[in-house]
């Protein structure tokens, strides 16, 4: 997020956009920066906090519409034995693969958007069966998944659904990982505009105790923090520390046995970033899509994204408050909390 230096006075400001600039045919900088990764507005950004061990599984299956099946049993279900034998499945490809047609839509998300379905509905211990998969029910189904996930983002993918079906369950998953990004994208960047020391350790400190569970299950260096504190004997904390590290640490051992609701969570947690983007960023008075990221870029957490984001709004900030912009100097001079 941080512009490279050049000697030139460039419209682009240095950044990459591979030729999309009415000058970058006579740039002189042509051909290193075409070489470069593309940039993206990072409000644009297609994050993916999901752990290695939780991505999609690789089939071996020569028949394609049954490794999807199988691949999105295993992505609702958790579970690597199927119901449905390929022979089973074999049966009504044809009807299944028309009536995904029909909805414009791949047979994978039909597949997904049914098992969703049924998982939100009976849970997801309930043996699903291929049968389910015809009919009209089916496709009232997936057709009901694909308008509520349009109508929420705009698109409809496989993302999109997963995340969809986190805002639907009962504890509802996402609007936890919604609201501890919030606290993590506005506490960080706010902390990194009048410091310069690293920020995540402190904000763990002075948040953990109003942090929703589910974000804290999920992010990657409180789980690290997490895995220590439960290795000790005499484990440190008051009462009210020690109950809610607790309860976060029975949350952790209930996604590794339930991989598809670990799944839903980060997925839920990688949308959440990208809606929180905007609000965090406008707190500067900075355009959200002025600022770019490398398409190929990779954050082991949330938390090193916001830092990350917050040292670029820092400089910014101070850039503009050395020109004299009003606005940008008083936000470089922290408010004073008057004393009885």
């Amino acid at each position: 997020m941080l512009r490279e230096p050049f000697n030139l006075e460039l419209a682009c400001f240095g950044e990459s956009r591979h030729g999309t600039l009415p000058g970058c045919n006579s740039c002189p900088l042509k051909e290193p920066c075409s070489k470069s990764p593309a940039l993206v507005p990072v409000c644009d950004f297609d994050f993916d906090f999901m752990p290695s061990a939780l991505a999609p599984v690789s089939w071996s299956v020569s028949d394609q519409i049954f490794a999807d099946y199988a691949n999105c049993y295993l992505t609702v279900f958790g579970q690597h034995s199927n119901p449905d034998s390929p022979s089973r499945i074999a049966n009504f490809c044809d009807l299944v693969s028309a009536a995904a047609d029909n909805l414009g839509m791949s047979v994978r998300l039909f597949f997904l958007a049914n098992m969703l379905g049924h998982a939100i509905s009976h849970g997801v211990t309930a043996k699903f069966y291929g049968t389910s998969l015809i009919g009209i029910a089916a496709a009232r189904r997936a057709q009901t998944y694909k308008d509520q996930v349009c109508q929420s983002y705009g698109q409809f993918d496989e993302k999109l659904l997963l995340a969809e079906s986190s805002r639907q369950s009962e504890d509802s998953v996402y609007v936890a990982v919604k609201d501890g990004e919030e606290i993590a994208g506005r506490w960080i960047t706010g902390f990194l505009r009048y410091r310069s020391d690293k920020p995540i350790g402190s904000f763990l400190n002075d948040c953990e105790h109003k942090l929703p569970d589910a974000w804290l299950a999920t992010d990657y260096h409180y789980s690290h923090f997490l895995a220590s504190w439960v290795r000790e004997a005499e484990r440190s904390g008051t009462p009210a520390q020690k109950k809610k590290r607790a309860n976060v640490a029975s949350l952790t051992g209930q996604l590794k046995r339930h991989s598809q609701q670990a799944r839903v969570a980060y997925i839920a947690k990688s949308q959440a970033v990208r809606e929180t983007i905007p609000g965090v960023i406008a707190a500067f008075d900075i355009d959200p899509r002025s600022l770019f990221v490398k398409a190929n870029s990779r954050w082991n957490g949330t938390l090193s994204f916001w830092a990350e984001l917050g040292l670029a709004l820092q400089h910014i900030t101070i850039s503009r408050a050395a020109k004299k912009d009003r606005r940008a100097m008083q936000k470089l001079v922290k408010p004073q909390i008057p004393t009885v």
